[in-house]
């Protein structure tokens, strides 16, 4: 039956989720270990996760699916970030209380349950940013590859938090969470010279225009193919 398809489909789920546990709490008593008569590389190659230079990411939605990487966190000891986290705003204390960074993905989209407001993700950025939890945004869609990245910030400025901050969320929080903060994400002495320059509001899609870029204090050509075309033919009807 239809109902005793989708508690197959559960249990199915919930079974993957205590083999990733055994798998790590099998892999902390192997790295506790200070001598190993054989290597098992897939154990080595989770030993950032434990020490923390490197990070957990988990993709996932929902409340129940936050909290199972919670609890991950807690008995590893890892530095756990959410990817997606459409229902973050509904435990975002929580997620504030065990250090749980989350990155967004598209604003442009629509909620993930039926009943949730149609502009759940533009106010998600708000949400978290009163709750004190550490957020970038992101541009997932597959399409423009990121281009509409500093878009979406905008729309988020139009749902409660300033220009400012909506920057900041997709450089300098960007860069805290990616655990390169010390490297790039805000002009300070000692970090990559990377800054963009646009002539206009660089979140705003009507008057964004990007003048210069520079990579690490390289200037970058900003020429591409389309600017080539429109050189070529803005005079053909003059």
């Amino acid at each position: 039956s239809k109902e005793n398809s989708g508690d197959d489909v559960l249990k199915k789920a919930y079974d993957q989720i205590d083999g990733v546990r055994n798998f790590f709490r099998e892999a902390k008593a192997y790295l506790n270990e200070a001598t190993h008569e054989q290597t098992n590389i897939k154990f080595e190659s989770v030993r950032g996760l434990f020490n923390q230079s490197q990070t957990f990411f988990v993709h996932c939605e929902l409340v129940n699916e936050m909290m199972i990487a919670v609890e991950f966190a807690k008995e590893f000891g890892f530095r756990t970030v959410i990817v997606g986290g459409s229902d973050s705003y509904k435990i975002a204390d929580y997620l504030k209380q065990n250090n749980i960074a989350v990155i967004l993905n598209q604003m442009h989209t629509l909620p993930i349950m039926q009943d949730d407001d149609v502009d759940t993700y533009a106010k998600l950025p708000y949400q978290l940013q009163q709750a004190g939890v550490l957020y970038c945004i992101n541009d997932f869609d597959e399409m423009n590859r990121g281009r509409n990245l500093m878009f979406n910030a905008g729309v988020a400025v139009g749902f409660g938090i300033t220009k400012e901050q909506a920057l900041q969320s997709i450089t300098l929080n960007a860069a805290k969470i990616l655990g390169i903060d010390k490297q790039t994400g805000s002009l300070e002495t000692g970090k990559d010279a990377n800054i963009i320059v646009s002539n206009g509001d660089l979140l705003d899609i009507e008057t964004n225009n990007i003048n210069y870029a520079f990579i690490q204090g390289r200037q970058i050509n900003l020429d591409n193919k389309q600017k080539q075309l429109y050189e070529r033919y803005k005079t053909k009807y003059g």
